[in-house]
């Protein structure tokens, strides 16, 4: 009996974890700014869940713009953050396994970087050449439209730059992920 006792641990740690939303395998978004210089589309990985939220890794391409000059090339972006559940649904003993809300609400923090070169030719050419590399942290609102099989996906951040040099404050993403 022992000998099982680790085991036995271990899967009820699972079962007392139960989520206080609905789970998303993945999804698929388009960011307006915030972490990317103009706009991306990227890929997000939900992992790690746990009772009041889950972690999130996030990895994008910039979109080629409508001006764009001497063939840059577009922008890549990577992140992860954990999303903290704001409105939970209420599990019980009568209840333990309730209907999803149609709507979440999650915090959003963590962290990003973005590599991209710049393609305004209104810059001095020795910022023009450059490879950025640039650093930043994540604040914001993460809201999901929760319906049987998608969930859409909306998100408002605040992004501090480290490197102030090509400084973009926030942005907003629209997606759409699936259970």
């Amino acid at each position: 009996m022992h000998r099982c006792f680790p085991l036995l641990i271990l899967f009820s740690l699972r079962l007392i974890a139960q989520p206080h939303f609905t789970g998303l395998r993945g999804g698929i978004t388009l960011n307006v700014l915030g972490t990317a210089p103009s706009t991306m589309i990227s890929a997000e990985m939900p992992f790690s869940y746990r009772k009041g939220g889950f972690w999130n890794a996030d990895a994008g391409i910039g979109l080629p713009s409508a001006g764009r000059k001497n063939n840059r090339p577009p922008g890549l972006e990577a992140g992860t953050t954990y999303n903290f559940i704001l409105n939970p649904y209420h599990r019980s003993l009568c209840s333990p396994a309730p209907s999803y809300h149609s709507f979440e609400t999650y915090l959003e923090t963590g962290a990003a970087l973005s590599i991209f070169e710049p393609s305004s030719a209104s810059l001095p050419n020795e910022l023009y050449k450059n490879t950025y590399f640039s650093p930043m942290g994540i604040i914001g609102l993460r809201f999901h439209l929760v319906k049987p099989r998608w969930i859409y996906i909306c998100k408002a951040r605040m992004t501090p730059l480290l490197d102030r040099e090509f400084a973009v404050w926030g942005g907003f993403s629209l997606g759409l992920g699936w259970r």
